[in-house]
């Protein structure tokens, strides 16, 4: 009897071993690790036989290799920014079949139902009606980051216009009368033009941030230039300290209160995005992040936002 159960137990594990995830790792390769958020833990079984590192350029991806040939399994464990935590069974292998593991496509449809909306936070649990707007919303924004120019907002997109593509719905003011809607927002014209980002014949722009109470509103627009399809999940905001990067534990990452649009784009059309965040106010040091990820590839994209960007952001009524 003791002997069945051990075999049972035995074949309970490797069933068990079988499903969980595993990479292969060489001496003279390197494999890599996609993440749909940035990565802000990896724990290393091993690290006497295994290196890994989170990419300076893009920290949701992790790349691992040999230190030393082995002949056990170990394991490579990896929290993400939005709370999901990978554990992976690493393996030696001299020739790896696979370099390249994207986790994003094994969650791309569970995923997929949450870009478009994310639900507002509880009315109930929203401060009181009618709180005055900041000091720093009164003040006066950069010359540099506004354009006086009435006429030059007549070619912004808008919300909904032709050939802008915008889905979603949000009509919550967060428990205040007056607090206007991310729809209203977005159907401002463009007056931010100086945060952008253009690479792989994309083009994405910040084209307005603002500031209400404790709300802060961030409008993105993406153009797509290209002949493929964009497809990408919400933006990912963290406030960064500008001038030291490899301190990324004094990182924070900020979480939308909610959202209307989506950032993907068809071939050769344009979109829009609009968030409400918790009210930022930056140090002087820090800047506000916006990572925008493609699923199932590499077009991935970047904006910063200066401590002026944030801290000067005018009441959108």
């Amino acid at each position: 009897m003791k002997r069945i159960a051990l075999l049972a137990a035995l074949l309970a594990f490797v069933l068990n071993a079988g499903a969980q995830p595993t990479i292969e790792i060489g001496l003279l390769t390197t494999t890599h690790v996609l993440f749909t958020s940035d990565l802000t833990y990896v724990d290393i079984s091993s690290p006497e036989y295994i290196k890994a590192s989170v990419v300076n350029a893009s920290k949701n991806m992790l790349a691992i290799k040999a230190k030393t040939e082995f002949a056990f399994t170990t394991t490579v464990s990896a929290l993400e920014a939005n709370g999901t935590m990978h554990t992976f069974y690493v393996r030696y292998n001299p020739d790896p079949s696979v370099l390249l593991i994207d986790t994003r496509t094994q969650s791309q449809s569970s995923s997929a139902t949450l870009n478009t909306q994310i639900r507002p936070e509880d009315q109930a649990a929203a401060p009181q009606a009618q709180q005055a707007a900041p000091q720093a919303s009164e003040q006066q924004p950069p010359k540099s980051s506004r354009k006086k120019d009435k006429d030059a907002s007549a070619g912004a997109p808008t919300a909904p216009a032709t050939g802008v593509s915008v889905t979603g719905s949000q009509t919550s003011n967060f428990g205040r009368v007056n607090a206007p809607t991310l729809e209203e927002v977005m159907r401002k014209g463009q007056e931010i033009f100086h945060i952008t980002d253009k690479s792989y014949r994309l083009e994405a722009n910040v084209i307005n941030v603002y500031a209400y109470s404790d709300v802060t509103y961030v409008v993105i627009s993406i153009e797509n230039k290209s002949d493929i399809g964009y497809e990408a999940g919400d933006a990912q905001f963290t406030v960064e300290n500008r001038r030291n990067r490899k301190q990324l534990a004094t990182d924070k990452s900020v979480w939308p209160k909610s959202s209307y649009g989506s950032l993907s784009c068809a071939p050769n059309s344009r979109t829009m995005v609009g968030y409400t965040l918790p009210k930022q106010t930056l140090q002087k040091n820090e800047v506000l992040k916006i990572y925008i990820y493609e699923k199932g590839g590499t077009r991935n994209l970047f904006l910063t936002l200066s401590d002026k960007d944030v801290n000067y952001a005018v009441s959108p009524i």
